[in-house]
């Protein structure tokens, strides 16, 4: 007990001195504005306002990446057939503020960055929030699982706290564990090739610990960016498995 005890008091005392020098860091080097570059904010209020609350979001196919604007399905059979559900992204891969943004929160591990995307991410989907569980009854949201040694050298999840916030907006259940990531291999992101990106994750993903409470029930999955839709496709084919219903997912960018 005594050992556990030192061991939180330090993490706590850890996470205190990160704080404060995360603090520190911000008088002696102060952000500015990544879309009009004022001083004070990574995304100031008036731009945030201007460029950003009018935003709709973009609801596509999960099987062939197509935009769609009313209709649920994009109606093609391979999409129909393969059970793949509708996806929604609350913005474009091709804005570079958010672009920006994103690379600050995942390869730099910005904190204000990640806060103003999760709360974008939030907002957009409780803003459509009626389209986007269109047909879905009391889903359980699932998060794409990072590998552990990916999770720990990173130190967080990105996916993860995306989905809480998400689940929180859409009053669903949330399973962190839902599913797990049981290889580790190249980030998809450093890879161009769309074949070689399937290949990369082949297999990859299974049930996690929460699996148990995936069978039967409609499934969100939420990750950052859907850009071919290896991964999503793959964690899909996972939740059948484990005997989830219909999977729909709610990402933060399209490319």
């Amino acid at each position: 007990m005594e050992g556990g005890f030192d061991r939180v008091g330090g993490r706590g005392i850890a996470d205190v001195a990160l704080r404060l020098t995360a603090g520190l860091g911000r008088v002696i080097f102060p952000h500015f504005c990544v879309s009009c570059g004022l001083e004070g904010q990574l995304l100031c209020a008036r731009c945030e306002v201007a460029r950003y609350a009018p935003n709709r979001g973009i609801f596509f196919c999960l099987g062939c990446g197509q935009r769609l604007r009313r209709q649920v399905s994009c109606g093609r059979r391979a999409c129909v057939s393969g059970r793949w559900g509708r996806g929604f992204a609350a913005g474009s891969y091709g804005d570079p503020v958010l672009r920006g943004l994103l690379h600050l929160y995942k390869y730099e591990q910005v904190e204000e960055a990640g806060k103003v995307l999760v709360d974008f991410l939030a907002t957009a989907a409780g803003r459509q929030a009626a389209s986007v569980l269109a047909g879905i009854d009391c889903p359980a949201v699932v998060p794409i699982p990072m590998h552990p040694v990916g999770r720990a050298w990173r130190g967080f999840n990105q996916a993860e706290e995306l989905a809480r916030a998400v689940s929180a907006e859409l009053e669903t259940d949330f399973l962190p564990s839902g599913l797990s990531r049981c290889l580790s291999w190249r980030p998809q992101a450093k890879i161009s090739d769309h074949s070689r990106r399937i290949g990369n994750v082949s297999g990859a993903f299974r049930s996690g610990a929460d699996g148990i409470g995936l069978g039967g029930r409609e499934v969100i999955l939420v990750d950052d960016v859907f850009t071919t839709g290896a991964t999503v496709r793959e964690c899909v084919q996972a939740l059948h498995s484990a005997g989830a219903g219909t999977v729909s997912a709610v990402v933060l960018l399209k490319g």
